[in-house]
């Protein structure tokens, strides 16, 4: 027989989901913007210093696509303070501490706190900004076979800090959908 649940050291996993609509709230522009639903990528590896207690690193990836352009004008230099609603890049990496509760020998629960250097790319200056993100999910294993695990993860994603030199972007917990594969 092969291992069980408790019995893993480490997992790698990777999944696919959606990032739900919420707003961002841009101070210079001094309101909340819309933002549609969007594509979200995450892979992690997660290692385990005692059996239910896992520490790991984590990759976010996917777009934020907003429902108007916030288009502020021109400042200075023919400088143009714009997002386009056509979007952003996220990328984030960050940590996490995860518990996990062994529900029976094919499931398990692994509640988690996730905290990361979060950085948007967009098409201008004003577009691309740095961020802190504080985010909780939940993963619901099952055991598919001796080497893998498919799950579904259901969580938030939050940004109480970040902008660039020009404005403060944030935004409240915007909750996620995956579903995924480890090992």
């Amino acid at each position: 027989m092969g291992m069980e649940l408790e019995e893993k050291s480490y997992e790698i996993g990777i999944a696919a989901g959606v990032l739900l609509p919420g707003d961002v709230y841009v101070s210079l522009h001094g309101d909340n913007v819309d933002r549609n639903a969007n594509v979200m990528l995450r892979g992690f590896i997660d290692s385990y210093v005692v059996p239910k207690l896992a520490l790991g690193a984590y990759v976010n990836f996917g777009t934020l696509n907003l429902e108007e352009d916030i288009d502020i004008g021109f400042w200075g230099e023919d400088e143009e303070y714009r997002i386009e609603k056509t979007g952003v890049t996220i990328l984030e990496l960050g940590g996490a501490i995860k518990h996990r509760f062994i529900v029976s020998p094919k499931f398990a629960i692994k509640p988690a706190l996730n905290i990361g250097y979060r950085r948007f790319f967009g098409e201008t200056d004003f577009s691309t900004w740095n961020a802190l993100g504080i985010n909780g999910s939940c993963e619901f294993q099952y055991k598919i076979s001796d080497t893998l695990l498919g799950y579904f993860e259901s969580g938030f994603l939050s940004q109480p800090s970040g902008g660039n030199v020009d404005t403060d972007i944030t935004f409240d917990p915007t909750f996620f959908i995956l579903l995924g594969v480890a090992r």
